[in-house]
């Protein structure tokens, strides 16, 4: 009896011990595949270090996809942004830089392009755009770039040039008395065009000139002014057929006379003028102030005409008249002459 009971917990060890070995198998094997699991999980596993905005997140996550685990956190950026992504084992460094525009108008056009910072300087350098030493910009080159911001250049460039301008000429006309006894007419003088050379410097922004300056004006020739001679004739003549009634007929010997500065007034207030006579009161007996007289010479070659005496003045001689033209070569030429004076009615 005994020994059967013996038989029996032998038996019944011998059950215990299996069950107790075949669990410390079953826990090594799950040991096993809950390392495999974990191994397999964890290498799986990726640590995200976004940057955005001045600040930095940490995500981790199974998903392969990057980008799409990030917009999941919520993190969104524009088309024209810019995202950089670098990777470290299995960690990756996200770094998203925001973009804004920046407008440029230049050389006659505008372009307007999204920049992540920077200067102004730096921009126009990277864009290989030079500015010369006269062009001018709104905003200076140190300056940092920021939203909306609009950059204007204005292109400057001055041209200097010189300009020949004419210079016109003024044309005295010169009356003389003149008939085929007095002499032969001056010549007339041909005026001449001076020359002035001017130099200008146009200010030309973008091509279009806004400005002018005149940086050196002289006088290259002077002009030289004319003279034109016009012949006068006396006041009136004798008509052939016509009747000439007069109350008597002098021979005297004229000269002639004009005035050159100061008062043209004659004795008798009337201006002096063609078709004035001048006698010496205190020796001319013949003749009165205020007479009406018809001169010429005695071959009727040269008439003075119609006139009268209205002045005062001359040689102490009797016989001896002043004839009035307008100009001194007119009495050079007239000289001395004997005439005929008819005494009007």
């Amino acid at each position: 009896m005994f020994i059967n009971k013996y038989k029996r917990l032998k038996k019944k060890w011998a059950k215990i011990k299996m069950l107790q070995y075949k669990r410390e198998i079953a826990a090594v094997i799950l040991f096993v595949f809950c390392s495999i699991f974990f191994v397999f999980t964890l290498g799986s596993v990726k640590v995200l270090a976004v940057s955005v905005d001045g600040k930095t997140e940490m995500i981790k996550t199974l998903n392969s996809n990057i980008l799409e685990t990030v917009m999941e956190k919520g993190i969104n950026w524009e088309w024209h942004d810019i995202v950089d992504i670098k990777q470290n084992g299995s960690n990756y460094d996200v770094l998203i830089t925001r973009s804004f525009p920046v407008d440029l108008f230049i050389d006659g056009q505008q372009t307007t392009e999204f920049v992540t910072g920077g200067t102004v300087g730096g921009y126009l350098n990277n864009k290989g755009i030079v500015l010369a030493k006269d062009d001018e910009i709104n905003i200076d080159l140190n300056n940092a770039l920021f939203e909306n911001l609009q950059i204007i250049v204005k292109r400057i460039v001055y041209k200097e040039y010189t300009k020949k301008i004419k210079l016109p000429f003024a044309t005295k006309t010169v009356s003389l008395m003149y008939s085929s006894s007095v002499g032969k007419m001056p010549s007339n003088v041909a005026g001449k065009l001076g020359t002035r050379l001017v130099t200008k410097v146009d200010k030309r922004v973008d091509g279009i000139v806004l400005e002018t300056k005149i940086v050196k004006d002289i006088i290259e020739q002077k002009p030289s002014n004319g003279i034109k001679y016009v012949a006068l004739k006396g006041p009136s003549k004798i008509v052939n057929g016509s009747q000439l009634n007069y109350k008597r007929v002098l021979t005297m010997i004229a000269t002639a006379y004009t005035f050159n500065s100061g008062t043209n007034i004659t004795a008798t207030g009337s201006k002096a003028k063609i078709g004035g006579v001048a006698i010496n009161p205190k020796y001319c007996k013949d003749l009165n102030l205020g007479d009406r007289l018809y001169i010429e010479s005695p071959d009727g070659k040269f008439v003075y005409g119609y006139c009268t005496v209205n002045d005062t003045g001359g040689v102490s001689d009797a016989n001896w008249i002043d004839i009035f033209l307008p100009s001194n070569i007119d009495c050079k030429n007239f000289g001395r002459r004997q005439l005929k004076i008819y005494v009007l009615e």
